[in-house]
């Protein structure tokens, strides 16, 4: 209303003032439609047909995931597609997949493992067991993020969970732990 000539009857209750606001009210409606959309782009806001389309996208097909499960293993289809390989890249993607800093996650190369010497090949460790299943991740999900974005010709030999304390694990169900747990952590979670 300020930017019309004084020409004009800027009262509130002026025709020009009720046209103003019927215009308002739709171009207000109009943004919040769009900052709706804006956010849905996001693979962490998006719902249901919008993570098929960005699935579309990405080439990585939902089958029968939730949504949580399903912008997990989006984030690492993307991350893979970026990966060079390398160890740094690998850290990256697996503390993005599973929203954990990237502190603890380690590598350690087989060539120069004390358990066993093999070439080509790597062991993950310190991956927090109750993130994989906050990600709604199985071991098998993991282990095949895991191998794939690990360079061609590389193998996982072994993928080992930080057990956490029994603090952490104690929100989640028998059924949840024993996809990655053995007899001793059940025991101490009992």
């Amino acid at each position: 209303m300020r930017r019309f000539a004084d020409y004009f009857d800027k009262r509130p209750d002026s025709n020009l003032s009720k046209l103003l606001s019927i215009f308002s009210e739709e171009m207000e409606e109009a943004k919040q439609t769009n900052d709706v959309i804006r956010a849905w782009r996001s693979i962490d806001n998006a719902q249901g047909k919008t993570l098929d389309l960005i699935g579309q996208d990405v080439r990585q097909l939902r089958g029968s995931d939730t949504d949580e499960q399903y912008r997990i293993k989006l984030k690492a289809k993307i991350a893979r597609n970026l990966s060079d390989g390398t160890m740094d890249s690998i850290i990256n993607i697996l503390s993005i997949v599973l929203s954990v800093p990237k502190k603890s996650v380690r590598i350690i190369e087989k060539w120069n493992d004390p358990r066993g010497k093999e070439y080509a090949a790597i062991r993950i460790v310190g991956v927090p067991t109750s993130s994989l299943i906050e990600a709604g991740l199985d071991a098998q999900d993991f282990f095949n993020i895991v191998q794939s974005v690990v360079a061609a010709g590389v193998k996982v030999i072994d993928v080992e969970l930080d057990h956490n304390t029994h603090r952490e694990l104690s929100p989640f169900t028998h059924r949840h732990l024993g996809q990655f747990t053995h007899n001793k952590v059940r025991i101490e979670v009992l």
